[in-house]
Formats: C-alpha cells, sequence, structure tokens
C-alpha cells in the first residue's frame, strides 16, 4: 500500500512462477517515483545460493526487484540473460547480484541530466 516506506516483505504471491514482484508508485505528470514495495514469494526456498544451491539467492532476486523500484523494466530477449533486469532467475543463480552492461545504460538514461 501507498505509505510513504519503501516495503520489502516476504508473501504467498498468488501467480505461480512469480519468483517476486515489485509494486511501484509514481506521478505520471512528473515523472517521479514516489514509492515502491517488493513481494518475495514464498513459494521458494531463500538464502545465499553461494553458500545453498538449491535456494533463490536473496541478493540476486533483490537486486533485479529493486532495479524495478529505480524504474527498470523487465528483458526478455534471450541475448539478455545476463543483465540483471533480464525477466528469469532459477535457484542458485548469483551472477546478477550486481548490474550488467544494459542494466548500466538503462539508469544512465533514466537518471541522467537532460
Amino acid at each position: 500500500k501507498l505509505d510513504k516506506a519503501n516495503t520489502l516483505v516476504w508473501g504467498n504471491y498468488p501467480t505461480s512462477g512469480v519468483i517476486a514482484v515489485t509494486i511501484l508508485w509514481y506521478n505520471r505528470l512528473t515523472k517521479t517515483i514516489l514509492e515502491f514495495d517488493i513481494v518475495f514469494d514464498t513459494d521458494y526456498a531463500w538464502g545465499d545460493a553461494t553458500t545453498t544451491a538449491n535456494v533463490m539467492d536473496l541478493q540476486n532476486i533483490a537486486t533485479h526487484e529493486v532495479g524495478h523500484g529505480a524504474g527498470l523494466g523487465d528483458v526478455y530477449q534471450s541475448v539478455a540473460y545476463r543483465e540483471t533486469m533480464y525477466g528469469y532467475s532459477s535457484t542458485g543463480e548469483t551472477s546478477k547480484r550486481d548490474l550488467y552492461i544494459g542494466d548500466k545504460t538503462g539508469i544512465t538514461k533514466l537518471y541522467e541530466a537532460a
């Protein structure tokens, strides 16, 4: 809910196959992000995939979701599989804990001075 706080929680997200979701509120006129909340789906086991291989890596998924909170969208082209904003992930994946080339380009374009 829009409450002037960015909130990250675990919850039972109703859509099958969704690992996490970011809800974003923004002002359409000013294009200002007001707030975002992230829900990590409890249908998955979570943890640090560098120590437990069969879990969703929290840092990996959180980095992707915070990208949405900053205004980036998912990319689904298979050639973009290394991008943090690639729309798919799997248990044990840690390669998207930081930004890749397209992610850096996208965030720079969103926030560079006009």
